[in-house]
């Protein structure tokens, strides 16, 4: 809720850039940037006051962080740090190559038990991110949260340049002597480089019973245009136990940047401002921020009596000169105010947030060399100012959406006089407005071409190399499933993507569906591209078996089934084929499946039984010329004895073809009444039969 109690406005044409830092939460104040001719300042009655934030393209806030607890754009609680305090510092940016998903890094300590007394404690801050997908309702959904990057301390400050021609952020985090910088791409927090700087001493921290920190953590800072680091060095400020504070002078340190390799120190590696001829008792540079090639730093430079705040003075410094040190510049300085902080805002101004006395914390803005008050802020525990990607404040030529099927959107501030613009698209395809859309056809490559003529008609041109990802198409989801009406719900799959959500509401890769009609899918890949996918389920009636007749004296068995021609007939999962009738069948139990031909399918089991011979006669005319059990084959286990009336063994058959032609010893045996004893799968079965001439 937004109260318009007190407002100011104040004139301040800039170009738009990309939008993501136009709003400002400060406790009950806000900032905001989203008119290109006036900052509108006002009072509200439910902001927090922000330690990092962001906005989307059209400069709406959509994440908005303390350091303890993330809201989204209606102030609702996205995550809180239970386990962890305060963070020190943290950054916000989109995800590279996507519209909807964003990350958090932020540097924090776990928690540690207040036992009440001052004490060194071990608190050991790390570096954390966590990725959130925000729809265009600003709904947040939370990819991953709290995941530990490494397990180094980090005891200085964040950043994050964002590298939108290389594809690729880089998250820059200070610990002793190494610069990290992070690089972060469509594919998530990756590889990181180690660059030293000088040798500070170990840094020592000490809470009291409230588990405060009394150190300041120092900053690290990127400019927009991503070449220059700095970084505030305090060689040794520790407080002892008794409260007592051991501070040296530090420095500031200047390196160059390759906002591509990553790579920190080359140029300006033995760049350093020291305390040098700056009358002052201490060096201790606290914070500071980059503009057109400009250094404003706080110090702290003495500690007062009776328990009074230290003095802090900003100073300004050019980097351009060969010496940067002569350039000091002293415009900032007032009897016990402090500074808590100096942030760069989307009009390129630089503004300062102050506590001293009530009429000395305000917010004020940094121009001509000097602090101009905005605004009163006490009683409103300001303490932090949002923290940005300075290259968000660049002017640029981005474009928005690079999957294939999207409505590509582009858009440039690269000129702030810009009267006409021509786009080449690299299709063949041209548009003459100021932020225009265009659909490719085709994935691949595009050399994008914008020639902007200004008021004065010079013209300027810039190219941008885009790559149209692919289109999303799953190898797991058929256009149609079909359900069977004797089965239950089947499962779909929706295939190797990132993110689901169904039609249903469930958000799992598969999911089992019972009602025909259509299901469609919304799915993202790590490459951030964003499809809808959908099948048809329809309902089939299940096959039939209505009979199964087995011929005993031929041995085969054929199925009568109805159901989606063609049929398929499978017996005993082995033998698959589309004609009905099986021969050759072994005595037992079978099992017939019959499958149609949109894979519904029913079984069931029939028998098979002996078809034992009451008589044979072996007298070579070609009919029953052996006594045999033609179902008695395959991995059946059996045995069968043949007895004469004497009950003397004749033939032992045992898991073998039964052919007895009525010989013994190679001598036809009478015609006469033969006995068998046969033991198969387990059965026992008796019986006579007889031997004819």
């Amino acid at each position: 809720m937004k109260w318009f109690f007190t407002v100011f406005v104040f004139s301040s044409f800039y170009l738009v850039s990309q939008n993501r830092g136009n709003v400002w939460a400060m406790n009950k104040l806000e900032l905001n940037f989203n008119s290109t001719t006036n900052t509108v300042l006002s009072q509200t009655t439910d902001t927090i006051s922000s330690q990092s934030a962001i906005c989307n393209t059209k400069g709406d806030l959509i994440l908005n962080y303390d350091g303890v607890t993330l809201y989204d754009n209606k102030q609702r609680v996205i995550k809180s740090n239970k386990r962890y305090g305060k963070a020190y510092n943290s950054v916000i940016f989109k995800k590279i190559g996507c519209n909807t998903k964003y990350y958090l890094f932020e540097t924090k300590a776990i928690r540690t038990p207040n036992l009440g007394v001052p004490r060194e404690i071990n608190i050991v801050p790390k570096l954390y991110y966590s990725q959130y997908d925000i729809d265009d309702d600003g709904n947040v959904t939370i990819i991953e949260e709290d995941v530990q990057y490494f397990d180094t301390a980090i005891y200085s400050g964040l950043t994050a340049y964002v590298n939108d021609e290389a594809q690729k952020v880089w998250v820059i985090v200070r610990n002793g002597i190494d610069i990290f910088s992070i690089e972060v791409n469509e594919r998530g927090p990756e590889s990181h480089r180690i660059s030293k700087l000088a040798d500070p001493k170990i840094f020592k921290y000490f809470v009291d019973g409230r588990d405060q920190m009394f150190n300041v953590f120092n900053e690290v800072k990127i400019n927009a245009e991503g070449d220059k680091i700095v970084t505030f060095i305090q060689t040794n400020n520790r407080l002892t136990l008794n409260k007592e504070f051991i501070a040296d002078d530090g420095f500031i340190q200047i390196l160059s940047f390759d906002k591509v390799t990553g790579e920190a120190g080359n140029l300006f590696t033995q760049t350093k401002i020291e305390k040098g001829d700056t009358v002052v008792n201490l060096f201790n540079p606290l914070l500071g921020e980059i503009r057109d090639n400009k250094l404003y730093v706080t110090i702290r430079t003495r500690y007062l009596p009776f328990g009074l705040p230290p003095e802090h003075f900003t100073y300004e410094y050019d980097l351009s000169a060969t010496d940067i040190k002569s350039t000091e510049n002293l415009i900032f300085k007032r009897i016990l105010a402090n500074v808590l902080d100096i942030q760069i805002g989307p009009d390129r101004e630089l503004y300062i947030l102050t506590k001293g006395q009530a009429w000395d914390t305000f917010l004020g803005k940094i121009e001509n060399s000097s602090v101009t008050e905005l605004v009163n802020v006490d009683g409103l525990n300001i303490e932090e100012l949002p923290s940005f990607p300075q290259s968000y404040f660049k002017s640029n030529f981005f474009v928005k959406n690079l999957c294939f099927g999207d409505k590509i959107e582009f858009a440039a501030d690269l000129v702030e006089n810009a009267v006409s613009f021509n786009w080449d698209f690299g299709d063949g395809n041209i548009s003459s407005m100021s932020i225009p859309s265009h659909m490719y056809s085709n994935s691949g490559n595009y050399t994008i071409q914008l020639q902007v003529q200004d008021s004065e008609n010079i013209n300027h041109t810039y190219t941008k190399q885009i790559i149209i990802k692919d289109e999303l198409i799953s190898t797991t989801l058929p256009k149609e499933v079909y359900i069977c009406s004797n089965e239950g719900p089947v499962e779909i799959d929706a295939g190797l993507f990132e993110t689901f959500l169904w039609s249903t509401g469930e958000t799992t890769r598969k999911i089992k569906v019972k009602e025909p009609g259509v299901y469609s899918v919304i799915v993202s890949n790590k490459d951030c591209c964003t499809g809808e996918l959908e099948t048809l389920l329809i309902e089939n009636q299940a096959p039939t078996i209505d009979d199964i007749e087995y011929d005993e004296l031929d041995d085969f068995a054929t199925i009568y089934a109805y159901g989606a021609e063609p049929l398929t007939y499978i017996l005993d999962n082995q033998i698959s084929q589309s004609e009905n009738v099986f021969e050759e069948l072994s005595f037992g139990t079978h099992n017939i499946e019959v499958v149609d031909s949109n894979g519904c399918k029913i079984n069931t089991n029939f028998d098979v039984k002996l078809n034992i011979p009451k008589y044979f006669s072996p007298n070579g005319d070609g009919i029953n010329d052996v006594f045999r059990i033609p179902q008695l084959r395959g991995d059946l286990d059996f045995e069968l004895q043949i007895f004469d009336r004497h009950r003397r063994l004749i033939r032992n058959y045992k898991n073998q073809e039964i052919s007895w032609d009525g010989t013994f010893s190679g001598q036809q045996l009478i015609p006469d009444d033969y006995w068998y004893f046969l033991r198969v799968n387990g059965q026992v079965f008796k019986g006579h039969f007889s031997k004819l001439n």
